[in-house]
């Protein structure tokens, strides 16, 4: 009993089913074949900002955008397939007309003849009245005055001996005086022994006057002897002149005539 009370609604619900479809019958509309070309058929599309739009929807607003969609099958150059084309695109070119104008020559014009009023200086003429030449600045005279000859002490290289003595006037002009002129320097050597022995004083070469070659002889010893100390030892700064142990030093002495006695009073 409870089951059948239970199964009862659902019966009830299948007989009004059943009911109603036979009733109305219903059966889907047939297909008709119809021609796009002759067909039209309107279409309420949502906006195109519509979250929900469909793609061949957004593909409709795009032709509408186009205008004419037949740009996208018809071959043309900036929409449709001849756009993607590879084929390249040959334009037909006509040849250059050959150029018809003439451009008449212009003749030169006839010059008159010149006649010259003379003839022509020669060209050094010319130069000379256009350019100023260009001369040198005058060179003053110099008038050359001698040096004044002394009597110095000197190496054999022409460099002189410094630290020297120099000669008394008076035993120079005597012996000028007494002898024959000097012909040449006096050439002296100094020399050392190897065991700290004293000076020697040589003469290597005579000046031609005695006199003045034992006057630089003498002069040489006297000064030598004032430089070496007590037992033949050099001094710490030893001059150019003063030769080591076991050395020898050449010197030469420029004789020039010694000046005149002054007067007295």
């Amino acid at each position: 009993m409870s089951l059948l009370l239970a199964a009862a609604p659902l019966a009830g619900a299948g007989i009004v089913c059943a009911a109603l479809s036979y009733g109305l019958r219903l059966k889907p509309a047939p297909r008709l074949q119809e021609s796009p070309q002759d067909s039209t058929r309107a279409v309420l599309l949502p906006p195109p900002t519509a979250a929900d739009i469909r793609t061949w929807e957004r593909n409709l607003y795009d032709w509408a955008a186009l205008r004419d969609p037949t740009l996208l099958v018809l071959p043309n150059e900036r929409f449709g397939f001849s756009r993607e084309r590879s084929a390249r695109l040959e334009v037909p070119s006509a040849a250059v007309p050959d150029y018809e104008f003439a451009l008449p020559p212009i003749e030169p014009p006839v010059l008159p003849a010149l006649s010259l009023c003379g003839a022509i200086a020669p060209l050094r003429e010319r130069l000379a009245g256009a350019v100023e030449p260009i001369r040198p600045a005058a060179v003053p005279v110099l008038a050359a005055e001698p040096l004044p000859r002394v009597t110095f002490w000197r190496y054999p290289d022409g460099r002189m001996a410094h630290g020297l003595p120099g000669f008394d006037a008076e035993r120079h002009r005597n012996a000028w005086a007494d002898g024959p002129l000097p012909r040449r320097p006096t050439g002296l050597s100094v020399r050392r022994g190897d065991r700290l022995a004293r000076l020697r004083v040589v003469v290597t070469e005579a000046c031609g006057n005695p006199e003045l070659d034992a006057l630089a002889v003498s002069l040489l010893r006297r000064y030598l002897a004032t430089l070496v100390l007590p037992g033949g030892l050099a001094p710490a700064a030893a001059p150019e002149f003063l030769p080591g142990v076991g050395q020898e030093v050449e010197l030469q002495v420029e004789w020039a005539a010694p000046p005149a006695e002054a007067a007295a009073g």
